[in-house]
């Protein structure tokens, strides 16, 4: 027979703020996304006096918040989102004021939950699908096409030739998938082959195939969502081909609302859009650029 708390301890347990942080597991712990993430954890803890559960090791602060962090399968296609809503329901989410989903593939997911935990709050960053409108959901947006816009002027300005500079023909195409890698490599040569000198490419895996193709054809090409010329160069791959990235700031985009909620206790209502203002979203040089 399990022992009930006592009222102490029940008044004890109640008086810490639990928030839960979910990642998909692709990209945890070595993905710079999961990272910034985690940074901006890392800096509540430290501010609200708080303690991080479920990483390799606990990071304690103080008592007061609780951030548990846990992780469930990425993707957005039926499957995906069938699997990370049995996940999400396997995880007690009850327990917890805040349940945040770092990345578009919750979005879908916490609408299928919502209703039977009415007494929490979910976040969805990066949710680029769904309506939360009359939900407990927050959908937060952000928005890189700020940063794009100065990519694309850095683009012009630093390698004005072919079809770049000022009077700028734009060639916009579609994958069809941000899972076709081959895809993506395959138009990103078409567009090269039309003397294109640069792509900006917003396409997941099948960006990952523009990228290499430019490597492979030595023309330029702008990152997306993390800075994907730094992350080369960790990998130890050629980066050279990477002009310049745009990064969406999911750490601070999570630590500017979970420190509203945590001083005043109030979310905005369904929907936030982030940006260059808010210190989430900017443009950065590719690191060789640096020297």
């Amino acid at each position: 027979m399990v022992e009930e708390p006592s009222p102490e301890a029940k008044s004890l347990q109640n008086s810490i703020r639990r928030i839960a942080v979910i990642l998909p597991i692709k990209n945890y712990p070595d993905d710079p996304l999961a990272e910034d993430v985690m940074i901006g954890v890392n800096k509540l803890a430290r501010e609200f006096n708080g303690t991080i559960h479920g990483i390799q090791e606990m990071v304690e602060f103080g008592s007061e918040v609780e951030f548990r962090i846990f992780t469930t399968t990425g993707g957005n296609d039926n499957k995906a989102v069938s699997k990370i809503t049995e996940s999400l329901r396997s995880l007690n989410l009850d327990t917890f004021e805040l349940v945040i989903g770092a990345g578009f593939h919750y979005s879908l997911p916490f609408l299928e939950i919502n209703d039977d935990y009415p007494d929490q709050q979910f976040i969805a960053l990066d949710a680029v699908i769904g309506d939360f409108n009359g939900t407990n959901i927050l959908g937060v947006l952000f928005q890189v096409n700020e940063a794009a816009f100065i990519a694309g002027a850095v683009a012009g300005v630093e390698y004005m030739d072919l079809k770049m500079g000022t009077n700028t023909e734009v060639i916009v195409d579609y994958v069809g998938s941000f899972g076709d890698y081959d895809g993506g490599y395959r138009l990103a040569e078409d567009l090269y082959n039309q003397n294109v000198t640069c792509i900006y490419q917003a396409a997941g895996t099948a960006g990952n195939g523009i990228m290499d193709a430019a490597r492979d054809n030595s023309r330029w090409v702008i990152g997306v969502d993390l800075d994907q010329g730094l992350e080369a160069a960790l990998r130890g791959d050629p980066h050279k081909h990477i002009l310049t990235s745009t990064q969406k700031k999911w750490g601070n985009g999570l630590y500017l609302i979970c420190k509203e909620y945590l001083t005043t206790g109030r979310l905005p209502e369904n929907s936030l859009t982030v940006g260059m203002a808010e210190d989430c979203s900017q443009r950065l040089i590719s690191p060789w650029k640096q020297s």
